[in-house]
């Protein structure tokens, strides 16, 4: 949440303040505070500087949620360097599966992938283990607004399919089907305010060997991260590493 955090520091800020103060393109700031705002995370003053909003009652609140999601942040970063993988953390937002936060790795390939960013989540990891947690009418609405767009000559097209690989709810796997030479797992995220998923994003020339070593590193991450994302009731995007 590097946004809340700079605002929380030096607020009020304009978009071109926090893209300036975080590196993050202006774009991406604006789409990003848009979902804080609504959230209330941030709040929107009449001259167009963002403060913070409801969500932070407290100091002492504010505080305390900073330093989790720093850790956070800390922990996705050593996810990535333990397992040379680009590391997302993505949930459903106003019923689309998003990128809450991104930590990328040089030795895994170019995903394009950034936090606001929309996923399929038919053909992603996080995607599917998000959908495998929604609610029935949830995943009926979303598929019914999001057709299974083929990307790649792996990725799924029939609905039975989807629906069996879901029903598998400890990890999910995406090998190359949202894009060629990329493959995705991800582990479920127990936050109670929305569906939430842990992924890596890896080269497909990996072992299978070395495939299921990422697998028993996953989910001792996700658990932790679990508990600090529960602890402060997130449902919004975390920001860039």
């Amino acid at each position: 949440m590097k946004l809340v955090d700079v605002v929380a520091e030096r607020g009020p800020l304009t978009a071109r303040s926090l893209s300036d103060s975080t590196g993050i393109v202006i774009g991406t700031v604006y789409r990003l505070v848009r979902t804080l705002v609504h959230e209330e995370y941030l709040a929107r003053t009449h001259d167009g500087r963002y403060v913070l909003g409801s969500q932070f009652a407290t100091v002492a609140e504010l505080e305390g949620r900073a330093r989790d999601y720093r850790l956070v942040r800390e922990a996705m970063t050593r996810l990535a360097t333990a397992t040379r993988s680009h590391v997302m953390i993505g949930g459903l937002i106003h019923g689309e599966v998003e990128v809450w936060s991104m930590v990328e790795h040089p030795a895994a390939p170019r995903v394009d992938c950034w936090p606001g960013v929309r996923l399929p989540g038919h053909a992603t990891a996080v995607g599917k283990s998000i959908l495998a947690q929604a609610e029935s009418g949830q995943r009926e609405a979303y598929l019914s607004r999001n057709p299974l767009h083929r990307y790649t000559c792996h990725t799924i097209k029939a609905s039975s399919r989807l629906e069996r690989q879901l029903a598998s709810p400890a990890l999910s796997i995406s090998d190359q089907e949202f894009r060629y030479g990329v493959t995705c797992i991800a582990a479920q995220l127990a936050v109670a305010s929305t569906p939430a998923a842990l992924g890596l994003a890896y080269s497909s020339n990996r072992s299978v060997r070395a495939q299921d070593e990422l697998e028993n590193i996953l989910l001792p991450a996700a658990s932790k991260i679990s508990n600090l994302l529960s602890h402060n009731r997130v449902s919004g995007p975390l920001g860039v590493v």
